[in-house]
């Protein structure tokens, strides 16, 4: 009886030991899981960080290539045909990039990202009012034209562009009308925007271009700065260019 009732208990330690030693298993397996997760997810957060930065980078490197020389050293005949055939993106892409480098420090771009960083660009050019990407960005609350307001710190950027392009729609209708006050338009910003970067992209980095009111009633001035005299060239080049792609413009200030 003794002998069968060792065997008994010889049989019921068996499975305990085995659990035992698959427990072991498993927490030898989860450690060296949890070991490879932290891995993994410190990449994403370093590669993240890289791609955060990544576009403001390739905004000052398409706003350098822009330049003649680069056109000419490239053997291409426009900045269209860089963005193509060379960097394989988008001239709409492009442009946007660029538009950030011009208005935004890179520290400010890179603190709200990309996205919201163009359509911030966007809302500032659309608003009457002389507003900076930057400025908006700090800003709670930033009433629109229609009388609707945005947060424009928590808004993401798909939202602030919709308000950017509702902006830019009520003051185009405003402008139907006979009259315009002491400021200037939205359309005369966007062409001293314009100008600005066209300059800027043939490496006249310090070149302004400002839209300037003048009397009631009247068109804007272009008010142009920081242009060497032996750059003048540029500057006609320019204003042909701008001319040419349809951008209505009477007078320029310089």
């Amino acid at each position: 009886m003794r002998k069968k009732g060792s065997k008994g208990e010889g049989k019921k330690t068996l499975p305990q030991a085995l659990l035992k030693r698959a427990r072991q298993a498993h927490e030898r397996r989860m450690v060296r899981l949890r070991a490879r997760a932290r891995e993994l997810v410190a990449l994403i957060l370093r590669k993240k960080a890289v791609i955060t930065e990544a576009f403001y980078e390739m905004g000052e490197a398409l706003r350098e290539l822009a330049t003649d020389d680069m056109l000419l050293a490239l053997g291409r005949k426009s900045f269209e045909e860089v963005c193509k055939k060379d960097c394989r993106i988008s001239v709409a892409l492009a442009d946007n990039l660029v538009k950030v480098v011009d208005a935004m420090t890179r520290r400010e771009a890179i603190r709200v990202g990309q996205t919201k960083a163009v359509a911030l660009v966007e809302l500032a050019a659309a608003t009457p009012v002389h507003d900076t990407p930057a400025g908006l960005a700090r800003r709670s609350r930033v009433k629109l034209a229609d009388g609707e307001t945005i947060d424009t710190r928590r808004a993401s950027g798909r939202k602030i562009e919709s308000a950017a392009k509702r902006e830019r729609q009520f003051h185009a209708a405003r402008r139907k009308g006979p009259r315009r006050g002491l400021t200037t338009t939205a359309e005369e910003r966007a062409l001293a925007a314009e100008l600005q970067k066209q300059l800027r992209r043939r490496g006249l980095d310090r070149a302004t271009v400002t839209a300037v009111a003048t009397k009631p009633g009247r068109e804007s001035d272009l008010r142009i700065e920081h242009v060497p005299c032996d750059a003048l060239g540029h500057v006609a080049h320019v204003f042909l260019a701008v001319e040419r792609a349809g951008v209505d413009h009477r007078r320029a200030r310089s």
